[in-house]
């Protein structure tokens, strides 16, 4: 007689189960009921029941996560899914490395008999599996060093571009793409492959650095063929050491973030000593491309002002490094400089709502292509006002000359206005004093000169206007909560 459990986080489904079919007419005990995923991994490990059918989403642990370890301690339980969810194709595409099936919620007898029967046919034929011992990686890491190859190759990996609903299409994504690589790896022979949190690790065997990109570049494409999803992946040089494979990942988690610039690589098997991008970019060259592409959206150059946001996309990739949030950053500068330059607030909101769940660099750089051309045709209409363009006008000497001893005076003789009249109208004009933007012009810059530069506080007020100190640290208080020193260390994630 075959033994079974059972476990969903919903008892009524479990009774449910157990009273669709005669369990003792098929020869099935159902020994045991779970409504935690935790207590149910326990329970099958401790005594390997034949069958065990498992509701996906369960506190715990998930049906997955119980999967994955049960393969882990190559456990003999054979495992049914159960879901709520009619349209995971990861879950369908999970049975494929190790599920027997998948039912939807509420079970139908007959798909239920039918994998049961599956069930039984497999119990006849299987061979018996290995002690549970041996798990992986430890009893694979064994089994390389008893090959005895002559080097190794670590290699780390990740699904890159991809936003998940929630958690556990997350979970069941990595686990159907990481059992494809694990099958690969395993079929060409080629080392050992197992996970650790969402990154797949690899120790190739015998292969130099240029096989090693070979095969996962054949990966790579076997894993978009079959399920749509792309993956990049990190190798390190030979070593003859295995025990260095494990102390290589630190090294290599850092490289990872490159991937969220995916749509600027070259290759998506990048070598973790070598860098990504071959040209080589300044906080200057930045800060230059953007004032260039305003002064181009200002003349109305809608030609140059594309150029220029591409020069402009590309230097703010390859000087973030690693970092997304670098990239970010930059990119919802400039789109807050446009907007108050240009004040097109409605265009800018939808860059900074979705600008930090943008899953790569290729959806930032779309957001931030819309803004730009979201301008050309409105600013074409806007310029047609002259107490428009002139403040315009006004904001672009501002935003160029901050550093200097700016004054009405010298504002009004600029645009040929009388200093009076032109303080009203230039609140008329932009909704602010003009005291209020001068200010925020320098804050801004010295927010980037904080953020960039290892210069002192003082030293940066000075750089941007502020001939008192104590004056600018009052202001940066009162306008960002912190002091310039805390908004630096919070910046760089140093606090």
């Amino acid at each position: 007689m075959l033994s079974m459990v059972l476990a969903d986080d919903e008892p009524i489904i479990t009774k449910g189960i157990k009273m669709l079919l005669d369990w003792e007419r098929l020869g099935i005990r159902v020994t045991e009921t779970y409504e935690d995923g935790q207590k149910a991994l326990h329970g099958i490990l401790a005594n390997e029941p034949d069958i065990a059918i498992l509701d996906i989403a369960m506190p715990g642990k998930s049906g997955v996560e119980v999967l994955q370890e049960i393969k882990l301690a190559k456990c003999k339980t054979m495992v049914i899914f159960l879901s709520g969810f009619q349209d995971f194709e990861y879950a369908r595409a999970a049975i494929r490395y190790g599920a027997i099936d998948y039912l939807l919620k509420p079970v139908k007898k007959e798909s239920l008999l039918l994998t049961i029967s599956k069930c039984a046919e497999l119990s006849e034929n299987r061979s018996s599996p290995a002690p549970n011992s041996e798990s992986m990686p430890c009893h694979a890491f064994k089994k390389l060093v008893d090959d005895k190859p002559s080097s190794y190759i670590f290699a780390l990996g990740k699904i890159i571009g991809r936003n998940y609903q929630n958690d556990m299409e997350a979970q069941l994504t990595r686990f159907t793409v990481f059992s494809a690589i694990e099958e690969i790896v395993e079929a060409k022979g080629l080392g050992i492959a197992f996970q650790k949190s969402d990154k797949f690790c690899l120790v190739l065997k015998d292969v130099d650095s240029q096989a090693a990109k070979r095969h996962l570049t054949y990966i790579q494409g076997d894993l978009e063929a079959a399920f749509g999803v792309k993956a990049g992946f990190v190798i390190g040089a030979p070593f003859f050491d295995l025990k260095k494979a494990t102390d290589s990942f630190s090294d290599f988690s850092e490289k990872m973030g490159f991937f969220y610039f995916s749509n600027e690589l070259e290759s998506l098997v990048l070598e973790a000593s070598e860098p990504p991008f071959k040209d080589s970019v300044t906080d200057q060259d930045v800060r230059k491309l953007r004032d260039d592409l305003i002064t181009a959206l200002v003349r109305l150059d809608n030609q140059e002002a594309e150029r220029l946001a591409e020069q402009y996309l590309r230097a703010v990739c390859v000087l973030s490094g690693s970092r997304s949030d670098t990239a970010v950053y930059h990119i919802l500068s400039c789109a807050r400089m446009i907007d108050e330059r240009f004040d097109t607030h409605s265009l800018l909101a939808p860059v900074i709502e979705e600008a930090f769940d943008a899953p790569g660099y290729a959806e930032l750089s779309s957001l931030f292509r819309e803004l730009v051309q979201g301008l050309e045709g409105r600013l074409s209409t806007l310029m047609q006002s002259e107490d428009k363009k002139v403040a315009i006008l006004a904001k672009r000497y501002i935003d160029e000359h901050y550093a200097e001893n700016i004054t009405l005076k010298t504002m009004a003789a600029q645009i040929h206005m009388n200093p009076y009249y032109f303080s009203a109208y230039f609140k008329k004009q932009t909704g602010q004093n003009f005291k209020d933007y001068l200010s925020q012009a320098r804050m801004e810059r010295a927010m980037e000169l904080l953020v960039q530069t290892g210069k002192r506080s003082y030293e940066i007020a000075d750089d941007v206007g502020f001939k008192d100190y104590r004056h600018f640290s009052d202001l940066f208080c009162k306008r960002y909560g912190m002091t310039p020193a805390a908004y630096r260390k919070h910046m760089k994630g140093t606090d």
